[in-house]
């Protein structure tokens, strides 16, 4: 993964709708463009710190056309996961001054949560106790997908270290989002999840 071209073309392969490959496709002109590059293929590992900064100097009098660039960005990188590079572009997003923005952006990590948990954990780890109340209740709903995904082993333990360092109240805000029909938990491993939490910890939301 040494170019925006080569994240261009790992999201591609993840078939993303026609309407937001088109939207992609619309960012990396428009960040060639800011950059003055003839193509993405020539925005190395080196520029991936300005990339940010390149679509806001494209967007001079619209914050708003900004965030929609970035936000497909994000969901780009998120696909492929913050490393290799993109973690610092990706630091950049999760500190974007519009709360929205933020809030997709860490959501966007579910992509290569499900598939690569230990990419999305340090993340977790550092928003499951945030005065910022919307990344704690999106850090709550990763932990739900990932350990549903079929990664149980990998968060039994690290949710029992959570417990004994007082985070008590983060695991339980896990326990009510696993109730949620607002997302899309695998029923059989939900359930596992709530009599593993109900078992281990004593935790249950009646």
């Amino acid at each position: 993964m040494q170019t925006l071209q080569d994240l261009f073309d790992h999201y591609k392969r993840t078939a993303p709708t026609k309407g937001k490959l088109v939207s992609a496709t619309n960012v990396l002109i428009h960040i060639c463009k800011s950059m003055n590059v003839a193509k993405a293929e020539d925005i190395g590992r080196d520029k991936f710190t300005e990339l940010i900064n390149a679509i806001d100097d494209y967007y001079p009098h619209s914050t708003d056309k900004a965030i929609q660039d970035k936000s497909i960005l994000a969901e780009m990188i998120g696909h492929y996961g913050p490393r290799d590079g993109w973690e610092v572009p990706f630091q950049q997003l999760l500190r974007s001054e519009d709360s929205n923005l933020r809030q997709y952006v860490f959501q966007v990590l579910e992509y290569i949560g499900i598939r690569s948990p230990e990419l999305v954990l340090p993340y977790i780890e550092i928003y499951r106790s945030s005065t910022d109340l919307l990344m704690r209740n999106v850090a709550s709903i990763l932990v739900g997908k990932i350990f549903c995904a079929g990664h149980a082993e990998v968060l039994k333990p690290v949710i029992v270290s959570w417990n004994q360092q007082g985070g008590r109240l983060f695991i339980r805000e896990v326990a009510v989002q696993l109730q949620s029909a607002n997302h899309s938990f695998p029923a059989e491993s939900c359930r596992e999840f709530q009599a593993w939490l109900k078992d281990e910890l004593n935790i249950s939301v009646s």
